[in-house]
């Protein structure tokens, strides 16, 4: 049990101001990152604004757009695996054939590889993974 002078209100309240000033250097840091996304996402506003005024349908192209990020974020993902596990990948792919293709079969894929990080997660929190 811890003595009471581990609880005074002096002790305590410098542990606070401490954390306070990683809090303020957090928000400092989110802000400048904000402030250098902003130009990108001004652009990519700009863009859409011009598919839009070329006749293009903003509702299909945004989904159209975020089927794209999400392609690109799955070809991200694969790339991070280290050569076992992208061997295996590249089995299912083959395995599921043009129904990896499919929203189904992406569901499939994506429901698979987040049991597999749940499984490692574990194994390691065992000490027992890679």
């Amino acid at each position: 049990m811890l003595s009471n002078s581990a609880y005074s209100k002096d002790r305590l309240q410098g542990y606070l101001d401490e954390i306070d000033v990683c809090d303020d250097e957090i928000e400092s840091h989110r802000g400048t990152f904000m402030q250098q996304c902003r130009g990108p996402r001004e652009r990519t506003k700009e863009i859409i604004l011009a598919a839009k005024e070329a006749g293009i349908n903003p509702v299909a192209f945004r989904n159209a757009l975020k089927a794209h990020r999400d392609e690109r974020a799955q070809e991200r993902r694969v790339a991070k695996l280290d050569m076992a596990d992208r061997a295996d990948y590249e089995t299912i792919m083959e395995a599921l054939g043009a129904y990896a293709d499919t929203e189904l079969g992406q569901a499939a894929l994506e429901r698979a590889q987040k049991d597999q990080e749940q499984n490692e997660e574990a194994l390691n929190s065992l000490g027992r993974g890679n």
